[in-house]
């Protein structure tokens, strides 16, 4: 079974913020955001409210999965989405 690697962008409505990620495991890591013990994601980390998935991608390779988070996150992201 080949592994898929995932894109995703998460945001918290408490305080109008996206960050945008990958992982191998997009539920275990949307906990680890939201989980105030855990030292995975300094930005997630500064800002409370809790985090929610947007949008995700999937990816047969990690480099993909890289190199579409490093476009997001060259773009503004009030363009593609609207604020929930």
């Amino acid at each position: 079974m080949s592994a898929s690697f995932y894109t995703y962008i998460i945001w918290n409505s408490k305080h109008l913020r996206y960050y945008v990620g990958q992982t191998e495991d997009i539920a275990k890591r949307l906990k680890q955001h939201n989980d105030p013990d855990n030292d995975m994601s300094k930005f997630t980390k500064k800002y409370d409210g809790g985090w929610t998935l947007l949008h995700s991608e999937t990816f047969p390779a990690r480099s993909e999965a890289v190199r579409r988070e490093n476009l997001f996150r060259t773009i503004p992201l009030d363009h593609y989405f609207v604020r929930v």
